[in-house]
């Protein structure tokens, strides 16, 4: 039986059977329905010591990230949904305040882990209650910002957490960070924040990690350790490849990250003013050749999205072509930084905006939906959304010429429905006005596929349609929306929210132009999407060919 109400009364061989048994389901589980194994597996009898020596049902512990939560869910009571891992019928891959009462908080992003343990703190000490908190947090958070922040309050205000410092020398890639490479410079370290620094410990060896632990709780204030642990451990293909196995897929599809590294790296041959930047992503983002081949112009902020930006921006002031490629849900941490210092002098960064729309299996906090929107709000953002991989190599070869911020969006898979036509020009759309009964604005590919399909319904219900690609959503083809609105209905679709997205800058321009005729709006209606394929969650929202024809043939006769 694998359950933390069982840890505390087993030996050390009877934990290594429960630790070994645990990494069995975490591989079986990951190679199925893909997953993120080398972090999961690295943190094995560390998750296990820790249920092992803290009161889970008093005690808080808050993992960050939670990419590494799956020994957590397991010991939980979800092993039988484990199975289903990431899947709509199974359990979210990162921790779930609607899953278990034991997931504290929902989260997917990085380095929150220590802000929550000393708001938790102070709500401990508010309510005068007694329990311990404890932060597990990477080697990779650990050295972003807001971590930086979070230890300056816990000093300050002496809060009792405890700090458990994952390191295995990693985030996805190899951080090569100084800070956390000895004992002596952690040490140095958290003594100059006041916070007692307990040394370090074999995260495997569950006899030492009781004894650091037993020291940490034993401590009246703050205090940190470290276990040293290795990512992919007990799999060897993942420990000789912990970067490729740290999240695995199920499928080989061609991804449109790869497409824009390719292009990238081809035409840097050609302009050594190019650079590219990531925070944390290299592989991710498709990076890893570009980094190899000019690693003098390849930067990675770690996870430190808002630096990234605003060292992009630096760059471009003093003369070179920063391309950033950043997921859609992590960029979203930047957002003062795009306005003020990239927007605001209109500092040449070229945003190269992965995973828009639907991303599968990760759950709601890695949904790119709101891509669309806060771009849109930037000031002096030119934004763009290419229909097929042919357009994003044109548009990657655009950004390297345009002096203006510029952020281009795509989804995770290659959708190739169609090529583009003609050279791309900012504001100018492949319309070409043919008497259609209905024009069907789309933005990018995934939606640009589904109009297509849905064009062949509305065409065998013999409604004349046309399917235009709006390549750049800001600024919008002014021309083709007067033509479109002036020979018929207007249908706009796009894979993100409503609020200050595509459709509603559309009906502005209605509103300001004095437009008449009919106009449909199709976005996503409710962001907050579970784990799933692309498929179902786009079938949950109505973003399917035949839902989608059916819309437009409602307002169409109405």
């Amino acid at each position: 039986m694998i359950d933390y109400k069982v840890l505390k009364h087993l030996n050390i061989n009877e934990l290594h059977a429960v630790a070994d048994e645990i990494r069995k389901e975490i591989i079986d589980a990951c190679l199925k329905n893909g997953g993120h194994l080398a972090s999961n597996l690295g943190v094995v009898e560390l998750t296990v010591a820790l249920y092992g020596c803290f009161d889970i049902e008093k005690d808080k512990i808050v993992f960050d990230v939670g990419h590494q939560c799956y020994t957590h869910k397991i010991l939980t009571g979800r092993l039988n949904e484990f199975k289903n891992l990431r899947r709509s019928n199974g359990v979210s891959g990162f921790p779930k305040v609607s899953e278990s009462v034991y997931d504290l908080f929902s989260t997917g992003h990085a380095s929150t882990s220590l802000s929550l343990c000393s708001g938790l703190a102070k709500a401990r000490e508010l309510s005068g209650e007694s329990y311990e908190i404890v932060a597990v947090i990477g080697d990779g958070s650990f050295l972003c910002g807001q971590t930086f922040e979070a230890l300056c309050d816990i000093s300050r205000r002496k809060d009792k957490v405890i700090i458990v410092l994952n390191d295995n020398g990693m985030t996805i890639s190899s951080t090569g960070a100084e800070l956390t490479s000895s004992d002596e410079r952690l040490g140095k370290f958290f003594s100059s924040l006041g916070i007692e620094y307990l040394g370090s410990a074999d995260g495997h060896d569950f006899s030492k990690l009781f004894d650091i632990f037993k020291k940490a709780k034993d401590n009246d204030g703050p205090v940190a350790l470290r276990a040293v642990t290795e990512k992919g451990k007990g799999y060897a293909p993942s420990v000789k490849h912990p970067e490729k196995f740290h999240s695995v897929g199920v499928a080989l599809r061609e991804t449109y990250s790869s497409v824009f590294g390719k292009a990238l790296t081809e035409l840097a041959v050609k302009d050594d003013k190019i650079a590219a930047i990531t925070a944390a992503m290299t592989g991710g983002v498709g990076l890893l050749d570009f980094s190899k081949n000019y690693p003098e112009r390849f930067f990675d902020a770690g996870i430190c999205e808002a630096h990234a930006v605003t060292f992009a921006a630096a760059l471009a002031k003093s003369g070179y072509k920063p391309f950033v490629a950043i997921y859609s849900t992590f960029l979203q941490r930047a957002y003062d930084q795009l306005i003020v210092d990239v927007c605001l002098d209109e500092r040449p960064v070229r945003l190269f905006v992965d995973h828009t729309g639907a991303v599968d299996y990760d759950g709601e906090t890695h949904q790119g939906f709101y891509a669309y929107s806060y771009l849109l709000s930037m000031p002096n953002m030119t934004v763009a959304a290419p229909k097929s991989k042919t357009e994003l190599k044109m548009l990657v070869e655009f950004a390297a010429k345009f002096d203006k911020p510029l952020a281009v969006c795509y989804p995770k898979y290659v959708e190739d429905t169609a090529e583009h036509v003609g050279k791309i020009a900012v504001g100018e759309w492949e319309y070409t006005p043919d008497s259609a009964d209905i024009t069907i604005f789309t933005t990018g590919a995934r939606t640009y596929r589904l109009a297509v399909e849905a064009y062949e319904l509305l065409r065998q219900k013999g409604i004349r349609a046309q399917v235009v690609n709006a390549l750049f959503i800001k600024p919008i083809d002014v021309k083709a929306v007067k033509k479109a609105a002036e020979q018929g209905m207007v249908v706009t679709i796009e894979d993100g929210i409503e609020n200050g997205g595509f459709g509603q800058s559309i009906i502005a321009l209605y509103n300001k132009e004095n437009l008449k005729g009919k106009l449909l709006t199709v976005s996503v209606e409710d962001p907050l999407q579970k784990q799933a394929s692309i498929e179902e969650m786009e079938n949950n929202l109505g973003l399917n060919a035949k839902s989608l024809a059916e819309k437009i043939i409602k307002a169409y006769e109405a």
